[in-house]
């Protein structure tokens, strides 16, 4: 069964070559690693391409695509969703209630690019093709 995340890997390596000429710009449009945001805040592992400007994807525990956005910077970005609270091991909060998230926001993915342009290019292709609840039907 194809999940939302393998269908990402593939829109987004679709994406590339369709609308990128050069070999050199293709190489570093790729999604990176899978990031679980729980495990992730407990290990003070930092977001994937946090200091990259790009276009991120959130999912659910069974890895349901819920939203796609674009940042200038990732981590910036990440933080205005979720926060740390260091109380013995440390916790992770949502600033937004779940229901917001239509699910439990548990698996990030980001895709950096060259130029901040290309973030609003690949965020717009993804939510077409993808139609993750957030954006498509809005929070709340």
């Amino acid at each position: 069964m194809t999940t939302d995340l393998d269908r990402l890997g593939t829109l987004t390596a679709e994406y590339v070559e369709t609308y990128f000429s050069k070999d050199r710009d293709r190489a570093s449009i790729t999604c990176s690693d899978v990031y679980n945001i729980e495990e992730g805040f407990k290990e003070r592992v930092s977001y994937p391409n946090a200091a990259s400007a790009g276009v991120y994807a959130i999912f659910d525990p069974d890895q349901r695509l819920l939203y796609v956005g674009k940042s200038g910077n990732i981590g910036k970005r990440m933080s205005a969703y979720f926060k740390y609270e260091n109380f013995g091991e440390g916790t992770l909060q949502l600033r937004d209630p779940e229901e917001n998230w239509h699910g439990r926001p548990t698996y990030l993915v980001t895709v950096p690019v060259n130029q901040f342009w290309e973030a609003s290019s690949l965020e717009e292709f993804l939510i077409h093709k993808l139609q993750p609840p957030v954006n498509i039907n809005g929070r709340g």
